[in-house]
């Protein structure tokens, strides 16, 4: 088990679980004392939609046909995730291979769901920020588009442990989700979307 003690051994450690199984939350559970868990939970991206349908292989840059729209990726009302100091997320990897690239809407979507906790709960308004460590369970890792390797603390086996830059990773979930949001937002601001490809390549740090 890797768990990363920001705070001092008298206070508990609040963590929040991200698409994680019992069996995982169980060996939480047993450090009764000196953690304090929470799920969070959060509605699954719709099965009918399709990875096309974030990354569209024709863009209609001009907005000539239609205004350019994402679907919804459901987010958890992140008000009700506060304090959190570990954030422990399961990453679906998906069928992809190392050449097809991993197109996987609920890997985006739990990669998503941590980016926008960790902000939340690291980041505060008058720059005195909290330190707020991730860890992702799977053989895949996290998305590199939104979890960088320079950010990776430790690898072992499944268990990856991240110690995110939270002012770049908030600038990361302020874009848009996928290139089929691309052209207006990249019109406003000259920079393109975090995933702007149309697969995401399935490297490891």
């Amino acid at each position: 088990m890797i768990l990363s003690r920001g705070k001092s051994f008298s206070e508990r450690i609040r963590i929040g679980f991200v698409n994680v199984d019992d069996n995982v939350k169980h060996e939480y559970d047993h450090m009764r004392g000196q953690v304090e868990t929470v799920n969070v939970d959060f509605r699954p991206v719709s099965g009918e939609l399709k990875w096309e349908d974030f990354f569209p292989e024709w863009i209609d840059e001009d907005a000539r046909w239609h205004e350019p729209s994402c679907p919804e990726i459901p987010m958890p009302r992140l008000e009700d995730y506060g304090d959190l100091d570990v954030i422990v997320a399961r990453v679906p990897c998906g069928n992809g291979t190392e050449e097809q690239g991993i197109r996987d809407l609920l890997r985006l979507q739990v990669n998503l769901v941590v980016a926008n906790l960790a902000v939340v709960n690291g980041l505060t308004n008058g720059g005195d920020d909290r330190t707020v460590s991730v860890i992702f369970i799977g053989s895949c890792g996290p998305m590199q588009e939104i979890f960088r390797c320079d950010d990776l603390m430790t690898h072992l086996g499944e268990y990856w442990l991240y110690k995110p830059e939270l002012r770049r990773l908030r600038q990361t979930v302020q874009m848009p989700v996928g290139s089929c949001l691309i052209a207006p937002y990249h019109k406003q601001t000259g920079i393109f979307s975090f995933t702007d490809m149309n697969f995401i390549l399935f490297y490891l740090c």
